[in-house]
C-alpha cells in the first residue's frame, strides 16, 4: 500500500506548488500518507488511531511539511480516535 501511495503522493506534490489540495482517502491509504509524510516507521504507523471523517491538515512547502493536525474540537477528536481504537481491539480478538 505505502508504495502505490508513495507514486500518487509525489505526484500530487509535484503539480500542486501553489496550491490548496483535498485529498480524500479511505484508512489504509491516509495511514501510508501519514506513515510518508511524517517518516513514521511501520511499528509505529500501527498504533496510530484515524479518525473517519476528520480533516487532517498539512502544510507542505517544497521539502518543508509540517503537521497543522485535524481540522476538528478537541473533544470530538479524543471521541473518535478512542471509537477507532476499540474497533481495533474488536477485530484483532475475532479474528
Amino acid at each position: 500500500m505505502v508504495q502505490r501511495v508513495e507514486g500518487t503522493l509525489k505526484n500530487i506534490l509535484l503539480e500542486t506548488n501553489d496550491f490548496n489540495i483535498l485529498v480524500v482517502a479511505h484508512g489504509n491509504s491516509i495511514r501510508a500518507m501519514i506513515k510518508i509524510l511524517e517518516n513514521i516507521s511501520d511499528k509505529e504507523i500501527a498504533e496510530v488511531n484515524i479518525p473517519t471523517g476528520l480533516p487532517l491538515a498539512f502544510n507542505i512547502d517544497g521539502e518543508k511539511i509540517e503537521r497543522i493536525g485535524y481540522l476538528a474540537d478537541e473533544n470530538e477528536l479524543k471521541k473518535l480516535e478512542k471509537e477507532v481504537e476499540m474497533q481495533s481491539k474488536v477485530s484483532s480478538e475475532e479474528g
